[in-house]
């Protein structure tokens, strides 16, 4: 299993800075194309760790696309990931109210 802490607004609204997500690791060779279309927690090859949507592209290259549209999707090659993990848990992150009147 992984648990990772999502670090920007990339993943933005449906995952905020702060929260953590967390799945099941597989090897990306056991099946990255059950996991197209999926927003998953992707390990990459320089040992990167990222939330993002998976998309496949032209050529059998795979999109790594954020939901914010202020972000840029990244294209890469599918032996760049090291494993993948389909999310089964969130918790988002404590904002914390304030009653002060």
């Amino acid at each position: 299993s992984i648990i990772c802490m999502v670090t920007d607004k990339s993943m933005s609204p449906d995952y905020k800075a702060g929260d953590y997500v967390g799945g099941i690791q597989y090897d990306a060779a056991q099946g990255i194309s059950s996991h197209i279309g999926s927003t998953c927690i992707i390990t990459l090859d320089e040992e990167i760790i990222q939330v993002r949507k998976i998309l496949l592209g032209k050529n059998e290259q795979i999109f790594l696309c954020p939901t914010n549209i202020q972000y840029e999707s990244e294209m890469i090659n599918k032996q760049d990931i090291l494993s993948i993990a389909s999310i089964i848990w969130h918790r988002r992150a404590f904002t914390g109210h304030s009653n002060d009147a």
